[in-house]
């Protein structure tokens, strides 16, 4: 498990960083990223972060599902516990109401579990699936 975790967090670091990058991404919520507002107190009490972030795509629903047809590898789906990357959005969840008092999520928000392929892999296909938005 330490390996594979270390593994996650690797990938979800570079994964952030080209998400941050994007222009076609509005926000990253990632406690692993070193911009996160908390990060000296999340560097006090975790050692690394895990392979779960979340983002903003910055587009219109119609955005989103281009975004999500585009991906080739990362996969549509709802767990987080397989080795494979996988991705959600508020924008194909059934009954999603945005800005509720029980919800943090928005428009377009994007979960994704960074998994444990080659680094490169993951990285190509989201780099081509944003192109599409």
């Amino acid at each position: 498990l330490p390996l594979r975790m270390e593994r996650h967090f690797e990938n979800a670091k570079q994964v952030c960083a080209l998400l941050e990058q994007s222009d076609r991404v509005s926000k990253v919520f990632y406690s692993g990223s070193p911009n996160h507002p908390q990060r000296e107190l999340i560097e006090k009490q975790m050692y690394g972060s895990s392979g779960v972030l979340s983002f903003v795509l910055d587009c219109d629903r119609d955005g989103t599902k281009r975004f999500i047809d585009a991906l080739h590898h990362v996969n549509l789906g709802g767990t987080w516990g397989t080795y494979e990357s996988t991705i959600q959005t508020t924008d194909t969840t059934p009954g999603f109401t945005p800005n509720t008092e029980y919800s943090t999520l928005l428009p377009h928000h994007c979960r994704l579990s960074v998994g444990l392929e080659d680094i490169d892999v993951i990285l190509s296909d989201l780099d081509q699936a944003l192109k599409a938005i």
